[in-house]
């Protein structure tokens, strides 16, 4: 079960700090806390470059007929080992795979290991483990992300109402329960290698195969003499 650390909020004393655009990278891991939860837009790409949907009425048909791909973008704090040893806020991007873990509830105060592994077709998708869960009220006030991405993309002009296509993943505990009755007729295996003289049956009856494969077959002449 996760821990539930309590105790109330303490006011940063660091060094303030702009905020950025984090993304979990390819190699490595990051642990983070979510202030809140995220708030998605559908990014469409029609060429090369991506493009943030201001809203269905707003959006070019041709662009939001494109390809496009949900991402999320939540405020979170990050943990930064030493010589900084403090958790450090910025702005997560949430990709779909990793919203289908989190999706569902409010997940406020949860501390994730996010990483990187192959998924489906090869791709690097994003995952993690939830490491444990802390008090609302020991953690930073949210902060909104808007600016943040908006920065990114160049444009005030982005819907942030987009819901991600996929559903929330289902996970239930397997059962403890007895075990199935036996009947006295289950297999059982057995995984010892074949004896010496098993091995020299198995080459015999082989070798015997192959020659009745390669006995030649009674011709039959059609030279007999007949008589005059």
């Amino acid at each position: 079960m996760a821990n539930r650390n309590r105790g109330p909020f303490q006011n940063p004393t660091g060094v303030p700090v702009y905020l950025e655009l984090t993304s979990v990278p390819q190699e490595g891991s990051i642990t983070v806390i979510f202030l809140a939860n995220s708030i998605g837009v559908n990014i469409h790409w029609p060429r090369r470059t991506p493009v943030p949907c201001p809203g269905h009425v707003h959006c070019k048909t041709d662009v939001h007929r494109s390809r496009t791909v949900w991402k999320g973008y939540a405020a979170v704090e990050i943990w930064r080992p030493k010589p900084h040893a403090d958790w450090c806020p910025t702005v997560l991007e949430i990709t779909e795979r990793l919203d289908e873990l989190l999706k569902g509830r409010d997940y406020r105060g949860e501390v994730w290991s996010l990483f990187r592994q192959s998924g489906r077709q090869g791709h690097a998708e994003v995952t993690g483990h939830l490491l444990q869960t802390r008090a609302s009220d020991s953690c930073r006030d949210p902060f909104r992300v808007e600016g943040v991405v908006q920065r990114i993309y160049r444009t005030p002009h982005i819907d942030f109402g987009a819901e991600s296509p996929l559903p929330p993943r289902v996970f239930l505990a397997p059962s403890q329960m007895d075990p199935p009755p036996t009947t006295g007729t289950e297999h059982q295996s057995n995984d010892r290698p074949p004896t010496e003289a098993e091995k020299q049956e198995f080459r015999r009856k082989i070798a015997e195969m192959n020659g009745q494969r390669r006995s030649p077959q009674p011709s039959h002449s059609g030279n007999g003499q007949g008589g005059k």
